[in-house]
């Protein structure tokens, strides 16, 4: 899928330094790295406004992307 969309990153944040409630409560044990990816509809131009929100070590953060790439590449 990687080329059929322009994307355009309009917003990438660090949370405010505390993985909210209601992340643990999803996965329901004690999270130390989490990140939110989400993406609006495409416009005419075939373009898409992606926000990525993130909180944890840089580091860690980096290889849960990494490995989730290669988990969806794998899968298409």
């Amino acid at each position: 899928m990687s080329g059929f969309f322009s994307r355009k990153f309009v917003k990438l944040q660090v949370a405010n330094g505390k993985i909210p409630d209601k992340v643990t409560k999803v996965f329901r044990r004690k999270v130390i790295a989490y990140v939110m990816i989400s993406c609006g509809e495409v416009n005419s131009k075939g373009e898409m406004e992606v926000e990525m929100t993130y909180e944890g070590d840089k580091y860690l953060v980096s290889y849960m992307l990494e490995n989730a790439r290669e988990l969806m590449e794998s899968k298409l």
